[in-house]
């Protein structure tokens, strides 16, 4: 997955991470509370993502993949997935989407 999120995107995606507001409901899907509850799944392979989709008007309206990177929600997402599993840090597609990001260990 390689999608580059804007600084605003980021920090709105941070401060929900930070907040708690991701709630995993299966291995793939999640539930980000924001001015509503949007549902984000995400795919992986070989353990890293690969796609994801927001239930989000962002994700909705999204006519190319990339209009994804409008959308805090998957950044909340993928943040929350960094912190929670240790294998996932350091793994080069997060670096990549999340490039202008830094996730304390």
């Amino acid at each position: 997955m390689s999608l580059e999120f804007s600084d605003l995107v980021i920090e709105k995606g941070r401060r929900y991470a930070d907040e708690g507001r991701v709630s995993r409901l299966t291995d793939d899907s999640y539930v980000v509370a924001g001015t509503e509850d949007y549902r984000v799944t995400i795919e992986t392979s070989a353990g890293a993502p690969a796609w994801a989709i927001c239930s989000c008007p962002h994700g909705r309206s999204a006519v190319e993949y990339a209009d994804l990177a409008k959308c805090s929600h998957v950044v909340a997402v993928l943040l929350t997935i960094r912190q929670r599993d240790e294998s996932m840090r350091g793994l080069a597609v997060f670096d990549a989407a999340l490039r202008r990001t830094r996730v304390d260990a």
